[in-house]
């Protein structure tokens, strides 16, 4: 079992992607990645190797009832990982097809 739990904002984090054509979250404030970066970025990796039947850290959504049995945990990293494929986080950049709309590869 987790001893730590993360308080995420996932209001913030949809209002900011929902904004994310004019707004990049450089530094990582607003966004449900931002968040997870924020507060795990200092954590020794050993605190990350858990067993299959453990997770390193438990969710709780901030203004939101709910207990994470697992559902906030898997709803706040699928959320995270769909950021770093947009344009709300600087992270990835798109191929000259994908710009464009031509050719294959474009998702890359």
């Amino acid at each position: 079992p987790s001893n730590q739990t993360l308080r995420l904002n996932p209001v913030e984090a949809a209002y900011f992607r929902s904004q994310a054509g004019s707004r990049v979250d450089r530094h990582g404030k607003h966004t449900m990645f931002g968040q997870l970066w924020r507060l795990l970025r200092g954590k020794s990796p050993s605190c990350f190797r858990v067993g299959s039947d453990n997770r390193p850290f438990t969710v709780e959504f901030q203004g939101m009832g709910g207990q994470d049995g697992g559902g906030l945990y898997r709803q706040a990293i699928d959320t995270a990982m769909s950021e770093v494929q947009s344009d709300a986080l600087p992270l990835m950049v798109t191929t000259p097809n994908g710009r464009h709309e031509v050719g294959n590869n474009r998702e890359c």
